[in-house]
């Protein structure tokens, strides 16, 4: 398990309510798994915590919730995998919109996470706060800050990076296809034949 950074975290500095009220776009979590689910990407009900999403451009509101069957299991984690799976969908969400605007759709995938603060145990229902901070011709950059009821950041991921599947990852793979790809093949082999004494 990862140790707790002793730094203060960042102070919000707008509020969850006056940035729902300027955000362009709302949708809920239903609709946009179904959205998701018509790229071709499909999240299970246990990886699904977003239950609302707000937009404002390179800004995302995320609204999430820790699915019912993880209240045991939740305790024993800093950060459970479906949360932070779900503050990922949230960032994900902003590069969505912000590729579609300027007219590059695609699939974009995280591939690295440069920070993780953890300031205190978050609880089961969360907002998580993402925007897009940099772009390049294969990859997107944001950070992403989970706050807790109270309205405290609870923790922040800081240089989480996203790459095209097409132009980034894909293009890397078909670079180097022969070094992730397995061939099998038989070599004959002389067979000995030991003499019994």
């Amino acid at each position: 398990s990862r140790e707790l950074h002793e730094l203060a975290p960042t102070a919000e500095q707008e509020s969850l309510g006056d940035f729902q009220l300027r955000c362009s776009e709302q949708l809920s979590g239903h609709d946009y798994y179904r959205a998701l689910g018509e790229t071709g990407i499909q999240y299970q009900p246990f990886f699904q915590s977003v239950t609302q999403l707000w937009l404002a451009g390179k800004s995302v509101l995320g609204e999430l919730r820790s699915p019912d069957s993880l209240d045991d299991e939740f305790k024993t984690y800093q950060l459970h995998p479906a949360i932070l799976d779900g503050c990922l969908q949230v960032l994900g969400a902003a590069i969505a919109t912000e590729t579609k605007r300027a007219g590059q759709p695609g699939i974009y995938i995280p591939t690295r996470i440069g920070d993780i603060r953890v300031y205190h145990r978050p609880g089961a229902h969360l907002w998580c706060r993402a925007r897009i901070l940099d772009e390049d011709t294969n990859g997107i950059v944001g950070e992403l800050r989970l706050i807790d009821e109270a309205g405290q950041v609870a923790i922040e991921l800081q240089g989480v990076r996203f790459e095209s599947l097409v132009n980034g990852i894909h293009g890397d793979l078909e670079e180097n296809v022969d070094d992730w790809l397995y061939e099998l093949k038989w070599q004959l082999k002389e067979h000995l034949i030991e003499a019994s004494s």
